[in-house]
């Protein structure tokens, strides 16, 4: 089954470990008028993955894993063997076990090759 999109929520432990990752940088809101800058939510975006922490016990991480593993593409096969390589990757590259995340959204693709010829407009 070709796995594509996922979202989680992380582990509470992993929140404090990919703040402090110095390869993502977390934007935040800041008021125009005031100046006042909001701690959460905290946004950063590695490859075609995107992090969002709410609080210090609440996180999530959203994209596609098949995008993220391709470098922005989609469109080819994608294996299980390739999507467990993506979280293994993942998990050396940021610190964070996603085996341990709450999956709340997994999207699958399926790729069809017809045998008759196709117009798209």
């Amino acid at each position: 089954m070709p796995y594509d999109y996922i979202k989680a929520i992380l582990v509470p432990r992993d929140i404090p470990v990919l703040i402090a990752n110095p390869d993502l940088d977390f934007k935040c809101e800041v008021s125009h008028n005031t100046g006042d800058v909001k701690e959460y939510p905290l946004q950063a975006e590695y490859g075609q993955m995107k992090i969002k922490i709410y609080s210090q016990y609440f996180g999530v991480i959203q994209g596609s894993v098949h995008k993220y593993y391709e470098g922005g593409t989609n469109y080819d096969d994608f294996t299980l063997r390739e999507f467990k390589g993506v979280i293994e990757k993942l998990r050396n590259e940021l610190g964070i076990d996603l085996y341990e995340a709450g999956i709340t959204n997994l999207e699958v693709g399926l790729n069809i090759k017809l045998k008759l010829l196709t117009h798209m407009k």
